[in-house]
């Protein structure tokens, strides 16, 4: 993406994986006396990025999408927003959606879409390892590491 050259996104075996950096997604701004929380152009700029790359890759058999920021409303919002689009896009097709973020830990399941959230204060849990078969009717395998061996 040229305006945010740490987001990418490429098609691997029928895989379309897209990388989005949201760190500092919103800022305050100023609006004469009006002190505001918006979303900055970041969140407008990956669902563009994103929306972009699901229609090149829309043949893709999956989709997979990294990112990292912190967890706050309008980061739910976009997240929300982009399910919707992925599910309009790349209908029948499954998704994972890797989120790297503060303070838990957790997976959850919705249709075809599987979301893992994954803490930053416990750097083990970067350790998780994810396979994809797109052969198969749910290609996302996660393996976590043994929580006996996480250093907490």
């Amino acid at each position: 993406q040229e305006s945010r050259k740490e987001n990418f996104a490429f098609v691997e075996k029928d895989v379309l994986f897209i990388g989005l950096h949201l760190v500092d997604g919103i800022k305050k701004k100023n609006f004469g006396d009006d002190h505001e929380i918006i979303e900055e152009s970041l969140f407008l700029d990956a669902k563009n990025f994103t929306n972009d790359q699901m229609n090149l890759s829309a043949d893709a058999s999956a989709l997979v999408i990294f990112s990292h920021a912190k967890n706050h409303k309008h980061f739910y919002e976009f997240y929300k927003g982009l399910k919707e689009d992925f599910t309009n896009m790349m209908p029948n097709r499954s998704a994972l959606f890797v989120h790297v973020g503060k303070k838990h830990f957790k997976i959850s399941r919705e249709d075809n879409i599987t979301v893992v959230h994954l803490n930053t204060d416990s750097k083990d849990m970067l350790c998780t390892e994810f396979l994809i078969d797109v052969r198969e009717n749910d290609p996302f395998m996660i393996n976590l590491p043994d929580p006996d061996k996480l250093n907490p």
